[in-house]
């Protein structure tokens, strides 16, 4: 089994040493699972060694993407604020019960687009040859959002009507990591190594 073409591209995309995306894609016989394994390994290595060789622009990068979360966190408000009274006729006509978590779900739509252009901006005002200055902003929001899905996860433990908001917790949380991510990988142009 050769390496499959997902695991290629996202080895170039993620900095990993083109000599090693050859061996791996030179291996015949070994199992999709070892393959996999490989590629992820080798993408771990290659963002630790790119966090660890520009520290600083993985700080600036936990700054710049603070600083733009708040300020869409801030355009976001101000756009449901327009848009929360015509979506709840909407959800009533329609029929839906629950309006705190539908109107919930449509809030996280309604940030994806910025949460994708804030992951595509960190990567182009920190160039590296991997995404990892969008990966520590991503990190340091994970810590933040601990205090909360913890206690959400406490009150679903307790009670079973707490389980749609966490739900919801958690799938925003996904839904801005994976847009993030996916902006600081869509950035174009060849990742330069920094001396």
């Amino acid at each position: 089994m050769n390496l499959p073409t997902l695991a290629i591209w996202l080895m170039n995309r993620f900095g990993v040493d083109e000599g090693l995306v050859g061996d791996l894609a030179e291996q015949i016989g070994r199992s999709g699972f070892w393959l996999w394994r490989q590629t992820l390994g080798s993408i771990l290595i290659a963002m630790t060694r790119d966090l660890r060789a520009h520290p600083v622009l993985a700080l600036r990068a936990i700054f710049l993407g603070t600083l733009l979360h708040s300020l869409l966190h801030t355009f976001q408000l101000w756009l449901w604020s327009r848009v929360s009274i015509p979506f709840a006729s909407v959800a009533f006509a329609i029929g839906l019960r629950h309006l705190a978590l539908s109107g919930s779900v449509a809030n996280t739509l309604l940030a994806m687009p910025g949460s994708f252009c804030m992951g595509w901006l960190i990567a182009c005002l920190h160039r590296s040859r991997t995404p990892a200055p969008v990966l520590s902003f991503l990190i340091v929001t994970w810590c933040f959002a601990i205090p909360t899905v913890s206690r959400q996860f406490s009150n679903a433990l307790s009670d079973p009507r707490f389980h749609p908001y966490l739900a919801i917790q958690l799938m925003g949380i996904c839904a801005f990591s994976f847009s993030v991510m996916a902006g600081g990988l869509w950035r174009k142009g060849t990742r330069h190594e920094l001396a």
